[in-house]
């Protein structure tokens, strides 16, 4: 089935025909700014998702609740269920994230109870403590900083990152093999194909060893998350519906590492302009061992192009569908 859905890649990649063999060696020219408008489309899709004319419904509703299930939204039975409990956490917080609503004064409130909320109701001793007295952490919310609210958000987050590298990577390189096979006009070299898997198994080692990457991938790993969503709901005959979906989901994954490594670039300019400051103050340049400690990027230049120029591919086939 998979295969089939992206057999029609090819009408869709044939319009970015490239003169030669896509590799790593003479690709760089093909890059289009590593993707730099994912980060914006993946917002507007989240925000597509609320409902605008209830645009603080979530907030004002939370900040009303006590009762921890009731400021989820949930029952017991949900909570039984790790994956539902946990997309009830990601669609409530989101929907009340100081960041997404940064004009509402209460919206870091509400955000910290409903950490708050998922953290002690993940947590079958804490549920069970708190399901014998509830009266509790209506104090506890107000010692809930807000630090430890995004530390919950982004564990939740981190955990959606394992998930897809456990499973639904896969997903990515069977789509990188297919669009070799059915779209031979982009000379897709197996070499390069290697190279982008390759990637993503660094990007696994950096994201899983700390959290600050987690906060650079918000919104992408939220966006892959309601794509894998819609796309266990659809009947299995719905080829259309599944096809721009799988599209997006392999263009919203590819564009994982190009996210990381934008970071990393803005990372080591920001040394740069400190580095700068320093010898405009001392009058002391800095040593040839400036570029020493210097994070390597995910991708590379190279292979980064060859991702750009796929993502940009994948766009355009969810444009003509």
């Amino acid at each position: 089935m998979f295969r089939y859905v992206l057999a029609s890649v090819s009408s869709a990649t044939s319009y970015l025909y490239s003169p030669g063999p896509i590799n790593s060696k003479d690709l760089v020219k093909v890059s289009v700014n590593h993707g730099a408008y994912l980060p914006s489309a993946a917002f507007n899709f989240l925000h597509d998702l609320d409902d605008p004319d209830g645009k603080y419904e979530t907030i004002d509703d939370v900040l009303k609740k006590d009762n921890l299930y009731d400021v989820l939204g949930v029952t017991p039975r949900v909570v039984d269920d790790p994956a539902a409990l946990r997309r009830a956490y990601l669609a409530r917080s989101r929907r009340c994230h100081p960041d997404k609503y940064p004009e509402h004064p209460q919206s870091t409130i509400a955000f910290q109870k409903v950490s708050l909320a998922y953290s002690i109701l993940s947590q079958p001793p804490l549920r069970k403590a708190y399901d014998t007295d509830p009266s509790r952490t209506a104090e506890e919310v107000f010692t809930n900083t807000r630090k430890e609210a995004d530390d919950t958000f982004d564990g939740v987050l981190q955990m959606l990152f394992t998930d897809f590298m456990s499973g639904d990577f896969e997903i990515i390189r069977l789509a990188l093999i297919t669009i070799k096979e059915v779209n031979p006009a982009l000379k897709l070299e197996d070499e390069t194909v290697d190279s982008i898997i390759a990637g993503f198994r660094k990007l696994r080692e950096v994201v899983l060893g700390t959290r600050t990457y987690v906060r650079v991938l918000r919104l992408e790993l939220l966006h892959l998350y309601d794509i894998q969503y819609s796309l266990r709901q659809l009947p299995y005959l719905a080829l259309s519906a599944r096809l721009r979906l799988t599209l997006r989901f392999t263009r919203v994954a590819l564009s994982l590492p190009m996210a990381i490594d934008r970071a990393i670039e803005a990372e080591e300019a920001e040394k740069q302009r400190r580095r700068a400051a320093h010898a405009a103050q001392t009058g002391i340049e800095a040593g040839t061992n400036a570029q020493v400690g210097k994070r390597s990027s995910i991708l590379g230049p190279k292979i980064g192009g060859v991702v750009s120029f796929l993502v940009t591919a994948l766009e355009k086939s969810e444009s003509i569908l």
